[in-house]
């Protein structure tokens, strides 16, 4: 559906990535996540879907899809984001794995906006 004019795209794509903007592969390992679109478009980060980093941990060949496709993004330039983290056994294997950035309960929990704020006040006034 978004790659019917991959050219307009990514001639859109380039133009707000000169403005600061940053793309994202979002749930990457569900539905009809193509392979393709990591070459063909201007991507910043590959973002793997929750479903695919909890899969990961119980089944051997996920585990060596979500390897392989870490690797190749690697060398595509990509950061690599695991949705779904919820413990240190997830973020110890996904960082072996080669991940980037992680998100996910193990961090945090949804919060209101105000309780971020507080949060970010709290680490910031930890570090002075």
């Amino acid at each position: 559906m978004l790659i019917n004019n991959i050219e307009l795209v990514n001639d859109t794509m380039r133009k707000l990535k000169k403005v600061g903007f940053r793309f994202s592969f979002d749930d990457f390992g569900t539905g009809y996540s193509s392979l393709s679109y990591l070459s063909k478009m201007h991507l910043d980060e590959l973002k793997f879907d929750r479903g695919f980093t909890n899969s990961s941990m119980k089944e051997p060949k996920d585990r060596i899809i979500l390897q392989q496709v870490t690797s190749m993004a690697k060398k595509l330039g990509l950061d690599i984001v695991s949705e779904g983290v919820e413990d240190k056994e997830q973020y110890d294997m996904m960082k072996n794995i080669g991940c980037t950035y992680y998100q996910g309960y193990y961090y945090s929990k949804p919060v209101p906006f105000d309780e971020f704020l507080n949060l970010l006040n709290k680490d910031h006034k930890e570090e002075d």
